[in-house]
């Protein structure tokens, strides 16, 4: 009788254990950064930002010039970080867990603004949205607003990210807390 109860413990422990990377690893990306809390405004600029032709322009659409050399060679536009990405899995000291119960959707928009959405069992229970750019390796969003709730001054986050070369797989990548989150992206942005 004793093996029996043992069996089910040891299940119900690893049921509870999977639940609780998901969850840890989660608060991994959304937290990431609140111990040394960053602030900037939502004008400030990277010093590795290039010069942007325009105004309206972002880090993450591409600087053209008024006339282009016949001479130079056509290589392939690196992709963008626009559409929607949804979380699928999670990657933590090397055991990898697939999301089932918690929806994540990031949207990504040309313009440089972003929003997140995050739900378990069709219900909403977190979301923010603001500012995003892209330097080098770095995604850096300015979370201007978190549930509902304005942020004065916004909350700035870098985490080290990866986009495949078709742009359809983007990986952010925490190396403190050894994990990476794969989000796959289910809708490209409309022209």
């Amino acid at each position: 009788m004793i093996c029996k109860f043992k069996g089910r413990s040891t299940h119900k422990m690893k049921r509870t254990t999977v639940a609780g990377a998901i969850v840890l690893a989660l608060l991994t990306f959304w937290l990431a950064g609140c111990k040394g809390k960053e602030t900037a405004s939502i004008n400030a600029a990277g010093p590795s930002a290039p010069p942007s032709p325009a105004p309206a322009a972002n880090a993450n659409s591409p600087v053209t010039s008024g006339a282009q050399p016949t001479t130079a060679p056509s290589t392939p536009e690196p992709p963008k970080l626009l559409g929607t990405y949804e979380a699928r899995e999670v990657e933590n000291k090397g055991v990898v867990t697939l999301i089932s119960k918690i929806k994540t959707l990031f949207v990504f928009r040309a313009d440089g603004t972003y929003s997140r959405v995050s739900q378990l069992k069709g219900k909403t229970y977190h979301s923010d949205s603001g500012q995003f750019r892209i330097e080098a390796d770095k995604l850096v969003i300015t979370i201007e607003i978190s549930d509902n709730n304005m942020k004065t001054p916004a909350v700035v986050k870098t985490q080290r990210f990866r986009l495949s070369p078709d742009g359809n797989e983007l990986k952010l990548i925490s190396v403190k807390k050894e994990s990476t989150a794969t989000f796959q992206r289910t809708s490209k942005p409309t022209a």
